[in-house]
């Protein structure tokens, strides 16, 4: 059965599924003349922003609304859509229809809708669970050093764009022990920056090239756009690059912008990631 075509609980609104349909296939948001509160028809005209408390709402003739308020999940799905936001469904009362629906996402995206790893305290010990079969093989860099779950986990979120603030969200753990497994990454690779470690990585091993889930501009990138992203991977700063290409400052911070807009990144760690994902790094 296709991700489009699962089976749909009665007591599920149509527009959720307009909007899952959106999520998965990243086209505009297409109600087809459903019903939809009034809070999700001002989120759609406002690009994601949500109502000030105790606006009106009710001056939405093109989309009338059954109700105002949405659940909290829809407001989630809206964040993933229209912010582009990592989508985190943690405590939230989701229908079952609409779960198995975005269980594709689980297999593309970072770990927002899987199963989220937990970072440990960096002043707990775990004991670990005992087991019958053999202990997985750590991964390791070109240096030797050993790079846990736990760090490989922090990864993926610095490859992903989001801020130790997110990965820690996501992972269901303290701040303190995303900083901590970050300061251990970046000793162990031996890394400038996130952009570097993303770069370190890739080129490692340690993290798998895979193809972006949204659509990617095909463009091809000028020589000194080129040049910029390989200085990027490098964990060189726009200073350093300046100097090193013989431009000024604010003109490297342009060709970031550009490179922002190419890609869709967030940060410089994104974009690097994304361009070893699609082959312009390697």
């Amino acid at each position: 059965m296709s991700m489009m075509t699962t089976a749909r609980e009665s007591g599920t609104p149509q527009y959720v599924h307009d909007l899952v349909d959106a999520l998965l296939t990243r086209p505009p948001v297409n109600f087809r003349g459903h019903k939809v509160p009034a809070e999700v028809a001002f989120r759609i005209r406002n690009r994601g922003a949500r109502p000030a408390p105790g606006s009106p709402l009710s001056n939405l003739p093109h989309l009338p609304g059954l109700v105002v308020t949405a659940p909290d999940y829809v407001h989630d799905l809206l964040d993933a859509l229209l912010l582009r936001r990592p989508l985190n469904l943690r405590g939230r009362t989701v229908p079952h229809d609409v779960l198995a629906r975005l269980l594709p996402l689980r297999a593309h995206t970072p770990p927002a809708i899987a199963a989220p790893r937990q970072l440990p305290s960096p002043r707990t010990t775990v004991p670990a669970e005992p087991s019958s079969a053999p202990p997985a093989r750590p991964r390791r860099g070109s240096s030797g050093g050993v790079v846990s779950d736990e760090q490989a986990a922090v990864l993926h979120g610095m490859a992903d764009g989001l801020s130790n603030i997110d990965i820690a969200a996501n992972a269901g753990t303290h701040l303190d022990a995303v900083k901590y497994a970050s300061r251990t990454l970046f000793r162990k690779l031996q890394a400038r920056d996130r952009a570097h470690a993303v770069a370190i990585a890739y080129r490692r091993g340690i993290l798998t090239p895979e193809p972006p889930v949204a659509p990617m501009a095909t463009r091809e990138l000028t020589y000194r756009e080129a040049q910029v992203l390989e200085r990027m991977a490098d964990g060189q700063q726009n200073a350093d690059i300046g100097r090193d290409l013989y431009i000024s400052e604010d003109t490297v911070k342009t060709y970031a912008r550009r490179l922002f807009h190419t890609f869709g990144a967030r940060n410089r760690a994104h974009a690097v990631a994304l361009a070893f994902r699609t082959g312009r790094l390697s």
